[in-house]
């Protein structure tokens, strides 16, 4: 499922859930109605905190690699899973390693440390 789709859908489930929610309140079920727009803000802020999340482990993971983080930040932000899945699969591979300078990881077959820019 593509970010549009993951959108489309999460704000399909936001509409069925006011909805839902707006029903129980007309009816004069507050309690009920509350509930469902609860439930509702939990998934929503679940998303979001999932997102963020993603978004500082490639920022991260790209700086530890030396490539550019954040053309990969943009990119998962705009794609979303379907970003990370691309960056995870193109990737420098190799091990992280402490830099013997800063102390910070560095993909270990960089010739020169990301952070400090100390040479190996």
């Amino acid at each position: 499922m593509n970010n549009r789709a993951a959108k489309t859908a999460i704000a399909g489930l936001g509409l069925l859930l006011g909805t839902t929610g707006l029903a129980f309140a007309g009816r004069g079920d507050a309690a009920a109605a509350t509930g469902v727009m609860c439930f509702a803000g939990v998934i929503s802020l679940v998303m979001l905190a999932v997102s963020i999340y993603i978004m500082v482990w490639v920022y991260k993971d790209a700086k530890n690699r030396g490539t550019e983080p954040i053309l990969w930040l943009i990119l998962v932000f705009f794609t979303g899973i379907i970003g990370l899945v691309i960056y995870y699969f193109v990737r420098p591979q190799g091990i992280l390693t402490a830099c013997h300078n800063c102390g910070k990881p560095k993909l270990d077959t960089l010739p020169q440390c990301p952070h400090c820019g100390a040479g190996m």
